[in-house]
């Protein structure tokens, strides 16, 4: 976890809390725990990731959709369920505790994600931009305009996750 916190420039984590929330609150692929979650957006992160797009982890924004888009490009490559190994070096795998349907409803939400937050990421109105992302997350999203972009996501990945603290889980 740290380590891909570190590549991500302290954003992985947060990156990880949207999408527990979108689990959690927004009931958007139950059936998925935490650790499926985490080992999956953590095997994005790589160095790959910076030579398609050097910004890729500038801010929780770009992080969020840099991961959400790997990952879905990863599962519409994907048949089946996949083996998932603990990334720890175990080498237990975490398969009993994903089901086929669960994995194909996630591989199906995860698709919907990926392009609903790109459309708002790309959004160029700020009010339209926000909207947008409140239907992802909910109406309780605030998106905050820092000086210099126009983007009402950028900046907000804290105000997101607020009152969540502790661990990724």
């Amino acid at each position: 976890m740290r380590e891909r916190d570190e590549a991500t420039g302290g954003n992985f984590r947060k990156v990880v809390r949207l999408i527990k929330f979108l689990r959690d609150h927004r009931d958007s692929f139950t059936g998925t725990r935490s650790i499926i979650l985490t080992t999956v957006l953590g095997e994005r992160v790589a160095t790959v990731s910076l030579f398609r797009d050097p910004r890729a982890f500038d801010n929780v924004p770009c992080s969020l959709i840099t991961l959400i888009e790997l990952l879905d490009e990863w599962l519409q490559g994907l048949s089946a369920r996949p083996s998932i190994v603990d990334p720890s070096g175990t080498g237990v795998t975490f398969d009993h505790r994903w089901s086929d349907d669960s994995f194909d409803h996630f591989r199906d939400r995860i698709h919907t994600h990926a392009s609903e937050m790109r459309d708002a990421l790309d959004e160029t109105d700020p009010q339209r931009s926000e909207e947008k992302w409140q239907a992802i997350f909910g109406d309780g999203f605030r998106g905050e305009l820092p000086k210099a972009t126009t983007n009402p996501f950028v900046g907000a990945g804290a105000a997101a996750t607020s009152g969540r603290s502790g661990r990724a889980g």
